[in-house]
């Protein structure tokens, strides 16, 4: 190893490890779509909370989308839904945007809130009132969590998710499932 490579290994180690322990969540999400192609249905796991350390039982939905630029500079981006139960609320659901990409928008949601549209297979739009995540800057929450989680257990097939991107306007996530959400797989673990 040169000594350039160890001062860059060592610059880097401490960014890889903070990553690492302020949650695996954000490491393989930032893995997850450099090496997978969208997902098809949701994937369970238990992952750690970014407060206390405790694991909990999440289910994750990744969608790759092509957000709305001119022709020659469309940018292909990662969105993830993240479906939770939470301490601090029955159930948490936040959509986390990766903005890796030059030109990827940030999410257009105040501190006060914002409105997100979903729409669940072929019904009817539903909106839902967001707040901005804490614990990552381009993740917004939603404040009926239960509602989203319901109308998910209920439906395969297609989650649209629109909101405003601060350079690209009203954008468009697209998420797709072959099979319902499954709440009983988010029992949190009992100490």
């Amino acid at each position: 190893m040169k000594t350039s490579d160890r001062t860059r290994a060592w610059l880097v180690a401490p960014l890889i490890a903070s990553t690492v322990l302020v949650g695996s969540v954000r490491a393989s999400f930032a893995q997850s779509s450099q090496e997978f192609p969208t997902q098809r249905e949701w994937a369970y796991a238990q992952q750690p909370d970014l407060h206390t350390g405790d694991l909990q039982p999440e289910a994750t939905l990744m969608s790759r989308n092509t957000l709305p630029r001119p022709a020659e500079t469309k940018l292909t981006n990662y969105g993830y839904i993240s479906v939770r139960h939470d301490p601090r609320r029955p159930v948490k659901v936040a959509l986390t945007i990766e903005k890796r990409l030059r030109g990827a928008g940030a999410m257009d949601c105040k501190p006060s809130g914002c409105m997100v549209k979903v729409r669940f297979g072929t019904a009817s739009l539903m909106s839902f009132r967001a707040l901005p995540g804490k614990d990552w800057p381009e993740q917004i929450v939603l404040e009926d969590g239960a509602a989203f989680a319901k109308e998910a257990s209920r439906t395969a097939g297609a989650i649209d998710v629109q909101f405003t991107d601060l350079e690209n306007g009203a954008v468009i996530y697209h998420f797709a499932s072959a099979a319902p959400l499954r709440m009983e797989r988010l029992t949190p673990l009992r100490k």
